[in-house]
């Protein structure tokens, strides 16, 4: 920390994996294997007390999946089994991953330090840009092509937490 400026920066490498019945070990769905985190703030003392306002940049690999098999699923419509539940190349379980994604969180709160406890009350916005982020596949049975559906809101979150 200087002059009340402070910073942060971690990387985590690393994989999940799980060994199935046929003992061969596959990734597993939250097998991103990274993620890059970069933090920067200022915090102002005032009197005892300490105002901070933070941002933080995170950037982490994408969900892995399962592909779908696209020809099973056109076979099946072209037989007249219309069933929008997804035919999953089980051969395949959890192979490919979407692309990677990164999001913008900011932090305000107010420290109050008395002599045996300090409370501190927060306002967080988790997702401030509002990022899509892939979260799965469908088939879509009108154009018989796979979709990816994404997902991610922006998130207000105010807390309040007591040390002592």
């Amino acid at each position: 920390m200087s002059h009340g400026f402070f910073g942060q920066t971690n990387i985590s490498l690393y994989r999940s994996q799980y060994r199935g019945v046929d003992k061969v070990w596959r990734n597993q769905m939250y097998d991103r294997r990274f993620m890059f985190k970069i933090l920067g703030g200022k915090e102002w003392i005032i009197g005892k007390n300490v105002l901070n306002v933070s941002a933080k940049y995170s950037i982490q690999g994408g969900l892995r999946y399962t592909p779908i098999d696209v020809e099973q699923m056109n076979a099946n419509i072209d037989a007249g089994i219309v069933n929008d539940e997804p035919i999953y190349k089980d051969n395949e379980a959890f192979t490919k991953h979407f692309k990677p994604t990164g999001i913008v969180d900011l932090t305000v709160s107010y420290k109050i330090n008395k002599k045996r406890v300090s409370h501190t009350i927060a306002f967080e916005g988790l997702n401030i840009l509002g990022t899509d982020t892939p979260m799965f596949q469908r088939f879509d049975l009108g154009t018989r092509q796979v979709r990816i559906d994404k997902g991610g809101i922006s998130l207000p979150n105010i807390f309040y937490r007591l040390d002592f």
